[in-house]
Order: C-alpha cells, then structure tokens, then sequence
C-alpha cells in the first residue's frame, strides 16, 4: 500500500496519483472504509483536504507510537512529524468533568529551516 511507503500523510489525490488501475472515487470509498475499520487516520493540516495516514502495521497491529502531530511550513509547505503528545494535564482536567472517549486534533504551522532562512536574507 502506498501509505505504507510514504514518511508523511497522503492526499487521496496523491494516492489516486500512484496508483494506475482505479479512479479517485475508488480512492475515496476505500479511504473511508479504511477510517471506519480503524485502518487509516485522517490528518487535518488545513489546507482544504484531508490528508492520510496508516494507524496499523503490514500485520494489522496498532502502531505503539501512532499517536502524534504534524507541523507544516506555511511557505513551502513541508510537512515534518512530531513524535509524542503529552496532553495529560488536559485529558485529567476533561475527565474530571465527566468527558469519556476523548479525541484531540492539534495543528501547527510556521516556517521551516530553510524558508526561514530565505526570508532574512
């Protein structure tokens, strides 16, 4: 699976744009199918699209360290992963109001090395 190959989480587009033998609507059912069965987690980098990334392994084993977050650079639009996510004083804070099941989505932006480098000079 193309997902499988790729360091940082993929557009259906990008997909559909590996792929030779389906069309994007393909792309998109087997997405969703792959969100529902908890195969496949959606990442928001607003930017108008969801992107994609595998939440199991090749043996359909919970990846350990799958939770984590992404930064993108505003200018050239690099996309960089950042390991962990240490919200334990907000989880607590939630659960003590009565919250179960939670779920977060942080997003980040800013300039990566090299742009920020290229807008000084």
């Amino acid at each position: 699976m193309e997902l499988s190959k790729s360091h940082e989480p993929m557009s259906a587009q990008q997909l559909f744009e590996k792929l030779e033998s389906c069309d994007l609507s393909t792309v998109f059912r087997t997405l969703t199918q792959f969100k529902d069965k908890g195969i496949v987690g959606e990442v928001n980098l607003n930017e108008g699209f969801l992107r994609y990334e595998l939440t199991v392994d090749v043996n359909h084993q919970a990846h350990e360290d799958h939770h984590h977050h992404y930064v993108i650079c505003r200018k050239c639009k690099k996309i960089s992963q950042i390991q962990g996510c240490d919200i334990s004083i907000f989880e607590n804070a939630i659960a003590k109001l009565g919250f179960t099941s939670m779920e977060h989505r942080l997003e980040f932006s800013g300039l990566c090395s090299k742009c920020s480098k290229e807008s000084k000079l």
